[in-house]
């Protein structure tokens, strides 16, 4: 089941990295550092989720 999750995330960041047009306007800068903030703020949550889960199953087994 991890490997799934780190497998769509990677995917995601393929998808999200693509070489594109240089932003021409400030518009369209900050509509492409809005999306990068969001996309940082769901790695940075998985990557929480992900650490929490580990961390949680070694104080089930270690207490088992």
């Amino acid at each position: 089941m991890l490997v799934l999750i780190f497998f769509v995330v990677f995917l995601t960041t393929i998808m999200i990295l693509l070489e594109i047009s240089p932003t021409t306007t400030i518009e369209e800068e900050k509509e492409e550092s809005k999306y990068f903030n969001i996309f940082d703020v769901v790695v940075v949550i998985v990557a929480i989720y992900l650490l929490a889960y580990c961390f949680i199953q070694n104080l089930i087994m270690f207490f088992n």
